[in-house]
């Protein structure tokens, strides 16, 4: 485009000098001297595209890679979020786990630290139908409130980081898990819920809540507990499990 306006302009140029008739040749020295003046004109117009044509190249060239640039930035980034939101979901846990941390900067309490993961809550109309031996209970807490009661089945999973345990035996006692009401007089007349079960309880009343796990070690055990509740759904919208005065929701029944 700019080349046809330079040859239109030289064009006219010699129309104007030599009347568009007959040169003499002072006028041909003059029309010499546009034409002349022209084709500089296009040399030099020739070497500016080419040279901007070089610059919009690298411009473009610059920007494709800039935009390849990010775009591999936004998909790396995606890639991290995505692995973080798994990451999260997978240690959040699903809705049947609830994890318990202990020690001097945890949420709960306690001189050493401690980690209990509480899982597989299943509860039964009646003791009948759970796999375990009436025999095996330790019922003196829960006499009261029986007869009414659903019977409630947990797996712990108690990893003992750096604990000394009790400072007379060393044992971890889990009758510090209850369940209780949610609010005062909820449930009637019912307070709480010490376990009336354990499935490696210790012998004789004094220390069946009372079990070893050394530093380092981790145990599994089965708790189980008669909860006057009539069904699971108001098992978790009216009850807690409550460990040294810190209040934790009942994750779903299975």
């Amino acid at each position: 485009m700019k080349n046809s306006r330079i040859f239109a302009l030289a064009l006219c140029g010699i129309c104007l000098l030599g009347g568009c008739g007959s040169r003499n040749g002072e006028e041909r020295e003059k029309e010499e001297a546009v034409m002349a003046a022209a084709e500089k004109a296009q040399e030099d117009l020739h070497e500016t595209d080419a040279v901007d044509g070089e610059d919009i190249l690298s411009s473009s060239d610059t920007m494709a890679g800039d935009n390849t640039a990010g775009s591999t930035t936004g998909s790396t980034d995606n890639s991290v979020n995505n692995t973080d939101n798994n990451a999260d979901g997978t240690e959040a846990g699903s809705e049947n786990e609830l994890v318990i941390e202990m020690g001097p900067d945890r949420e709960v309490w306690e001189e050493g630290n401690v980690i209990c993961t509480l899982h597989s809550f299943r509860l039964y109309d009646s003791p009948g139908d759970v796999p375990v031996n009436e025999d095996d209970m330790y019922t003196i807490d829960a006499r009261s409130y029986m007869d009414r009661s659903k019977f409630l089945l947990m797996q712990v999973d108690i990893h003992n980081i750096d604990y000394k345990g009790d400072p007379d035996d060393g044992s971890i006692n889990v009758s510090r898990f209850m369940i209780v009401p949610e609010e005062y007089g909820g449930l009637g007349d019912w307070d709480n819920s010490y376990p009336v079960y354990l499935s490696e309880a210790g012998t004789g009343e004094t220390d069946y809540y009372h079990v070893m796990v050394d530093e380092g070690e981790t145990k599994s055990f089965t708790i189980g507990y008669y909860v006057p509740v009539k069904d699971a759904g108001e098992l978790r919208s009216k009850c807690r499990i409550v460990v040294s005065e810190r209040y934790f929701e009942i994750p779903e029944t299975e």
